[in-house]
């Protein structure tokens, strides 16, 4: 499955690990919530990042609406990054930072097939 490129949504758990498990690049999840400035500030961040970066695939969870998701990862706080593979959780990123941000970009970057860069 090739995502397609930008920031996707999800709501539920079962779209959830459809995207994770079938996405044949690596998944970064930004959680957020509507009831979180910080979340709402960095969203516009993500999205800008998200169509930079196309060898990744970008996915928003309402950790509010899918609590089940936020739970199994240990999601506290929003806005929270998390790069997957598969429904492997590799790395957490728990603040709205852009050089936190990059730097999760910049290993999921090295991690990353070198065609898939391109």
């Amino acid at each position: 499955m090739n995502s397609s490129q930008g920031l996707n949504s999800c709501s539920t758990e079962s779209r959830f690990k459809d995207f994770l498990n079938k996405n044949d690049k690596l998944v970064i999840a930004f959680f957020t919530s509507p009831r979180s400035q910080r979340s709402l500030n960095f969203e516009p961040l993500v999205r800008v990042i998200a169509s930079q970066h196309p060898y990744l695939a970008f996915i928003k969870i309402d950790g509010d609406a899918v609590k089940k998701i936020s739970e199994k990862y240990n999601v506290t706080n929003y806005p929270t990054c998390i790069l997957f593979k598969k429904e492997e959780a590799l790395q957490t990123v728990g603040s709205a930072n852009r050089r936190d941000l990059m730097n999760l970009i910049g290993k999921a970057k090295e991690m990353a097939p070198p065609d898939a860069q391109a």
